[in-house]
């Protein structure tokens, strides 16, 4: 969001170069990042679809995002593609931030939670955390 206001900006090529390498270094890091996430919430064995489902869409973005920002060069100039761009990574930053506070009430498959019960098959009994209650005795 900060590259594309130094983008939006800048007065010397310098400058530009400067928000290109910020954003450049964000969105790699923002793309290992959302695709773990995306990765994370399917079981073990479906995790190479929903890493390949990932980067489908991040590359069909890729490729919406050029022409809509030569629509938007054509009608206004180049310096409004910058604010576009900090308005939509906003956004994203938002729409991130809900899966944040979705995902943290609700474990990904395969991982454990003190909220939720392990079942032990070799015992046939449910184990939380410091204590184990036997299957079919009430708590």
């Amino acid at each position: 969001m900060s590259s594309r206001r130094v983008l939006w900006l800048a007065l010397r090529p310098s400058w530009a170069l400067a928000g290109i390498a910020l954003a450049g270094f964000g969105f790699a890091l923002v793309f290992l990042a959302l695709g773990t996430e995306a990765v994370r919430s399917f079981p073990p064995h479906n995790r190479g679809s929903a890493l390949g489902v990932n980067t489908a869409f991040v590359d069909l973005s890729l490729g919406i995002s050029g022409p809509t920002a030569g629509v938007i060069v054509s009608e206004w100039g180049y310096s409004p593609i910058f604010l576009f761009a900090a308005v939509l990574a906003a956004s994203g930053v938002t729409l991130s931030f809900l899966l944040y506070r979705k995902h943290s009430r609700y474990p990904a498959i395969g991982e454990e939670s003190l909220r939720s019960p392990r079942h032990n098959t070799a015992s046939g009994a449910f184990t939380f955390p410091r204590k184990i209650v036997k299957a079919g005795s009430y708590f």
